[in-house]
């Protein structure tokens, strides 16, 4: 059994293909995804959540888009199985026979300190998925960094330059390494808007969207800019020469990575 937890909106993805189909006999699929025929029904083995927190359980599925609402079912061209939820708190469950590289049980927890991970976990932190690619005994997140491959688009664990970046601070590449954007020049802006989420000695986890769950001293309901004096440094001072917001800090201190291009001041 494949289990995908998976909760909020998005898409989950993974490396493997289903063989055996069961229950029913309206439910099928042949070993390759280049032999599936186009199923005219899914029948007994789909049931679509009526609820958030509910769950979808696929036995079947058609090659084309699933017309559910709030779930689309599609195979990629590298033979995974793409599948989207509409709905905050669905979750999905598909039943099958599991066969290919890089496939863990699907079961996936929130990160904790002390905890053996081995290669193929799946854990939640900070609002984002990540993979083990490494086993080890946890401590802290930021300076386990190395252990773990971060699985959200628009995320990734990437190496410190050679000045260090802080967590919180909106950076930029430069074409060689990372380093801290500032609003002074369209040529050392933030955009898109990225934020390292955490920070290690070697390593640090950056984001360009999504929600960042992570303590923090933002005030809340304020939007935070990019800073026009400091590099890498976030401010709620709309500045002078380049506008370029980077996140908002929501009622729950979560922040949200905001999805605009910066702008010249008139």
């Amino acid at each position: 059994m494949f289990v995908c937890p998976w909760k909020g909106f998005g898409m989950f993805t993974s490396n493997f293909r289903l063989r055996k189909i069961s229950p029913g006999s309206d439910s099928y699929a042949s070993s390759e995804w280049e032999n599936l025929e186009k199923l005219d029904r899914i029948g007994n083995g789909l049931s679509h959540p009526r609820e958030a927190g509910d769950t979808t359980s696929i036995y079947g599925y058609s090659p084309q888009k699933v017309k559910i609402p709030g779930v689309t079912i599609r195979p990629n061209e590298d033979g995974t199985l793409s599948i989207s939820l509409g709905r905050a708190g669905d979750k999905v469950t598909i039943k099958g026979e599991e066969f290919g590289s890089n496939v863990s049980d699907g079961s996936v927890s929130n990160w904790d300190s002390s905890i053996s991970y081995t290669t193929g976990n799946l854990v939640y932190q900070f609002g984002l998925l990540f993979k083990c690619i490494s086993n080890h005994t946890s401590t802290v997140f930021s300076q386990d960094l190395e252990f773990w491959e971060c699985l959200t688009l628009g995320a990734g664990i990437v190496d410190q330059p050679s000045s260090p970046l802080s967590e919180f601070s909106s950076i930029r590449y430069d074409g060689t390494e990372w380093v801290g954007a500032l609003a002074d020049s369209v040529d050392t802006l933030s955009d898109p808007p990225t934020l390292v989420v955490s920070s290690g000695v070697s390593k640090f986890l950056y984001s360009m969207s999504g929600v960042i769950k992570k303590p923090n001293s933002f005030v809340s309901g304020q939007t935070y800019f990019l800073s026009e004096i400091v590099p890498g440094e976030v401010t709620t001072a709309e500045p002078t020469i380049f506008s370029n917001p980077i996140f908002k800090c929501l009622s729950n201190g979560a922040l949200v990575i905001l999805p605009y291009r910066p702008s010249e001041v008139a």
